[in-house]
């Protein structure tokens, strides 16, 4: 993949991350993306994160219109939040 997809790809992944179940428009509009170029990203996007180690995709196809990561997906707010619900990680 050549580097300069890798930002868009990663911006891209993280807004899915913080907005589970968006429609293509939506993700579209927020990032300000033509259809086609949101369709090629989400493609490369889906290919580039591959399976989920079940036989399925980490990316699925988004099928009902809507797009979700899997939940082997995440990023460094999902376990910095993680992390700060743990009670035993309060004391320390």
């Amino acid at each position: 993949m050549p580097d300069r997809q890798v930002p868009a790809l990663l911006e891209q992944c993280g807004w899915l991350l913080a907005h589970p179940n968006c429609t293509n428009g939506e993700l579209g509009d927020a990032l300000a993306m033509a259809e086609g170029t949101r369709r090629s990203n989400i493609s490369r996007l889906r290919h580039w994160l591959g399976p989920d180690g079940h036989g399925g995709l980490l990316l699925p196809a988004g099928r009902s219109g809507r797009l979700r990561l899997a939940r082997e997906v995440c990023g460094d707010w999902q376990l910095v939040h993680g992390l700060l619900s743990d009670p035993t990680l309060v004391n320390l």
